[in-house]
């Protein structure tokens, strides 16, 4: 009898309609992995991801496992859009920066004729500081300059609410970056009272280029590689020779830490612990080399926990100093980087332009002991104001 209009069900013979009812079954082989979002909608700000615990399967690519505050496995398209709101948000908020930007993972094909270096050096407006780009003849010290320059301008914008291109940056009688007086003045009244000392600093050493900011405390940082990454492929050096080199660098205590363990590469990882504090230490001061490293002794509390992190006090000619805080940790492949945090009346700077855009010489305690972020490695296109970031992705296609 053929079917009544409109009753798909008496569309097919009882047979077929049989076969449809039944539960359907898919092919022997290993279960299927079930994929979870995890909440990612809801992550608190400061979420970070373990990008090396990717899922170990056909989409294993394109998840990557959390694990804080919640554990689970999300997709990397959804992950991507709540860390980058949230490494924005909190330099909006707090004014406080701690990324990093692996330089050797980008690499366009024309390097610096390529579309893609031409726009991101048109990014920083100053011309004096595009020439401090280009005026490296290896292009890995290119590419750590540009980075480095991009980092400090996107961070100066958001953590003032300024645009990119209105932000212009100084440097000392030493060399040391920082934002000029006349892009302060363009930040709000009400985000100048809540960040009246705000500061950054830079540092590139390996694969690594990183930035820490800062918005009542004078900061510094700086990131060590091992001596592979440092020299470029070069033949690694022998431990004991390169201490040879730096024996005046460390003090007795220091170097009876650094040998307390038997191994050459655990060695040189220590020796890294007391180099990034030592270079964030006079970095954040402003003096750099004109300041004696074996002056400042250092003790290195480390944190419990599977990530490699620590704390650190230092003494200056013997006298500890209790208003200056230190942290540090592992990026990765055994880059150590140090963050220093210290008051503004210790900032050293021979024309005193820095010092003068300094709203506050005195901080509390509790700027000081303030949580210390963690660093959340960023992209090359992170680095682009929003508002540019369209023009960003049509050089990638030429």
């Amino acid at each position: 009898r053929p079917p009544r209009p409109g009753n798909a069900r008496d569309a097919f013979p009882p047979r077929d309609r049989a076969a449809r009812a039944a539960p359907r079954t898919r092919p022997a082989g290993p279960p299927r992995r079930r994929r979870i979002r995890a909440q990612v909608t809801t992550l608190a700000v400061g979420t970070r991801c373990s990008g090396a615990e990717e899922a170990l399967s056909a989409a294993g690519s394109e998840r990557v496992r959390l694990v804080k505050p919640v554990a689970g496995w999300a997709s990397k398209k959804c992950l991507r859009q709540v860390t980058s709101a949230a490494w924005e948000a909190a330099v909006v908020e707090t004014g406080m920066a701690r990324w990093a930007v692996d330089s050797s993972a980008w690499n366009p094909k024309k390097q610096d004729k390529s579309a893609e270096f031409q726009f991101l050096l048109a990014l920083i407006g100053e011309e004096s500081e595009r020439k401090g780009v280009t005026q490296y003849l290896r292009w890995e010290d290119r590419v750590r300059a540009l980075m480095s320059r991009l980092l400090s301008r996107r961070c100066s914008a958001l953590a003032l609410g300024l645009k990119q291109a209105d932000v212009t940056v100084a440097r000392t009688k030493g060399r040391k970056p920082y934002l000029s007086q006349r892009s302060r003045s363009l930040s709000s009244l009400d985000v100048a009272e809540a960040k009246p000392n705000f500061n950054f600093n830079v540092s590139h050493e390996g694969q690594y280029v990183v930035i820490a900011s800062e918005p009542f405390c004078v900061c510094g940082v700086d990131v060590a590689a091992p001596d592979q990454f440092r020299r470029s492929g070069a033949p690694e050096q022998d431990v004991e020779k390169f201490f040879g080199t730096m024996r005046d660098i460390l003090s007795k205590k220091e170097w009876a830490y650094v040998r307390r363990t038997p191994e050459p590469a655990a060695m040189a990882e220590r020796f890294r612990y007391f180099w990034s504090c030592k270079e964030a230490f006079t970095k954040a001061r402003g003096d750099g080399l004109a300041f004696g490293l074996g002056r400042a002794e250092f003790d290195i509390h480390l944190r419990p926990g599977p990530k490699l992190a620590f704390d650190a006090t230092v003494a200056v000619d013997g006298k500890r100093l209790d208003n200056w805080r230190f942290a540090g940790e592992e990026l990765d492949n055994g880059h150590i980087v140090t963050v220093a945090r210290g008051p503004p009346e210790d900032i050293i700077d021979a024309q005193g332009e820095f010092k003068a855009t300094i709203g506050h010489q005195r901080v509390d305690k509790a700027h000081l002991d303030a949580p210390k972020p963690e660093f959340v490695v960023l992209t090359v296109r992170d680095l682009v104001p929003p508002d540019r970031l369209t023009d960003y992705l049509a050089t990638l296609k030429k």
